[in-house]
């Protein structure tokens, strides 16, 4: 891939860490993205490899049943669900808490 073509891929893919600058207000997904556009490919990659556990840990189950489970499990939300949405498994939420303990995000 040339390096406008790796530009571009990097622009469309602006979107993908939503559900996790929602946890974290350092903006770290965003951080990625622009790493990546300034050039700096070994510190995106680094970052990325940082939040890789996370990032599919919130997809365990049907979005965006893992992410309110995290704004919950840090007091951001009541961890209420609406039909046809459910409560994530106790395994899924162990998880979530592992990975966001890792990150700081929980104590």
């Amino acid at each position: 891939m040339i390096r406008s073509e790796k530009a571009e891929a990097i622009r469309r893919a602006a979107g993908v860490g939503r559900p996790l600058a929602r946890l974290r207000k350092q903006r770290t997904p965003g951080r990625i993205v622009h790493t990546a556009l300034e050039g700096d490919w070994k510190r995106a990659r680094d970052l990325h490899l940082k939040l890789y556990p996370i990032c599919k840990a919130m997809f365990i189950e049907t979005n965006p049943i893992p992410v309110k489970a995290s704004l919950a499990l840090l007091g951001l939300c009541a961890e209420s669900y609406r039909s046809p949405m459910c409560p994530p498994k106790e395994a899924t939420r162990e998880a979530l808490r592992a990975e966001m303990r890792r990150l700081d995000l929980l104590r």
